[in-house]
């Protein structure tokens, strides 16, 4: 008789968790996890067909608990500085748990089908980026050479870039991001 497994998925994520934190992403396997959870390989890929996938899967519970600390971070009373790091803080820590999946380079590249698990990714960029947008909106937080828009990718990029390869203190970009601010009109800046 098959053994029945209550919420299977959720086994899977849960002790795929476990290896990644305890053992690090190059410790992650198909097999490692399937082994962890007492269940057959073919079991792991009826749910996730490729560790790509299954890591995706981890970070978007993450991606969740950190769109929800940005969401209080945005609407904080704090200085337009105090909401950047904040926001900065808290994609740093993200990134932390999965630096070596969010931070391949590929992850950045144009071309991504938007159904692959590269292209989930580069969604969760975006999405954070129009969060940001229409924050400064709201705020009337204007720039002097790029739209909100714009502002909002060069910020979220950057702060990836910084993240990836710390080769100046935060400090520097935040002064380079307020040196484009315009003088009038920019809300809650200061």
């Amino acid at each position: 008789m098959a053994k029945v497994i209550e919420n299977p998925r959720q086994l899977i994520l849960t002790h795929a968790r476990e290896i990644l934190s305890e053992k690090g992403y190059s410790q992650l396997t198909m097999r490692g996890v399937a082994s962890a959870c007492g269940i057959a390989l073919g079991t792991i890929y009826n749910y996730f067909p490729n560790k790509d996938d299954l890591m995706v899967e981890m970070m978007s519970e993450y991606w969740k608990t950190f769109q929800s600390e940005v969401d209080l971070i945005l609407g904080s009373a704090g200085s337009f500085s105090e909401n950047l790091q904040g926001i900065y803080r808290s994609l740093e820590g993200f990134v932390g748990i999965f630096r070596a999946e969010w931070l391949k380079p590929e992850l950045y590249q144009a071309e991504e089908v938007m159904g692959s698990s590269r292209g989930r990714k580069f969604q969760a960029i975006e999405m954070l980026a129009a969060r940001l947008a229409k924050w400064l909106e709201v705020e009337g937080i204007r720039f002097k050479v790029m739209s909100s828009r714009e502002a909002a990718a060069f910020v979220v990029m950057n702060f990836l870039a910084m993240i990836q390869t710390p080769l100046v203190d935060y400090t520097v970009l935040e002064e380079v991001i307020l040196s484009l601010l315009e003088e009038e009109g920019h809300g809650s800046a200061n």
